[in-house]
């Protein structure tokens, strides 16, 4: 009995919280932007659920309506270290370069309580997020790259990792992995695998 609490515990203790892309469109092989520019993502109705920092009662549609340009300021400090970012205004349209928009399809960041179990048992207390992201040339209007993402704080329980938030608010946790991903995916030799210092 104590070898398989402990299996469980090794394994709540390794497992990461992960985004990954689910599924891909449109992978046109484009790569280095001169311009990015971030249009704040929309938010599917009813796309925000569980506890999201304060997302019960009234204040909800306050939370839900703040949530893109929350994302959009992330993924701009992401998107930067690979070409100068901004992020656009409403109603501001981009004049050059490339342009970031999708929807955040679902930002359910699980339950706090659920994560304070020291051996996460299945989903319990889970957050999961779920994006769309389009990414075209301005000029041409073409769709260079289009794909899903998803992921969430999966099995790392009450202590979190870098990643994820253990007992705290998933959804800025969460994001951030979403934007950090797609800076991933877009970057060439993103791993820096050729890369020496001297």
């Amino acid at each position: 009995m104590k070898s398989i609490l402990l299996v469980f515990l090794a394994l709540g203790l390794s497992s990461c919280a992960q985004m990954q892309v689910s599924k891909t469109y449109v992978a046109s092989g484009a790569t280095a932007p001169k311009y990015i520019y971030i249009r704040p993502f929309l938010v599917r109705e009813h796309g925000m659920s569980g506890e999201q920092g304060g997302m019960g009662g009234g204040n909800r549609p306050i939370r839900q309506s703040i949530a893109p340009v929350e994302f959009a300021n992330i993924l701009q400090e992401e998107m930067s270290k690979m070409a100068p970012t901004t992020v656009l205004a409403y109603d501001e349209e981009a004049p050059a370069g490339w342009l970031v928009e999708g929807e955040l399809d679902l930002v359910f960041g699980g339950s706090n309580v659920g994560r304070l179990l020291p051996i996460p048992i299945g989903p319990l207390g889970m957050s999961v997020l779920k994006v769309h992201v389009k990414v075209s040339d301005v000029q041409s209007g073409q769709v260079l790259y289009a794909f899903d993402l998803s992921g969430g704080s999966d099995f790392t329980g009450a202590f979190g990792n870098t990643g994820a938030p253990g007992v705290g608010t998933a959804r800025s946790f969460d994001m951030r992995n979403a934007a950090a991903r797609i800076r991933h995916e877009l970057t060439p030799d993103r791993k820096r695998l050729g890369y020496r210092e001297n």
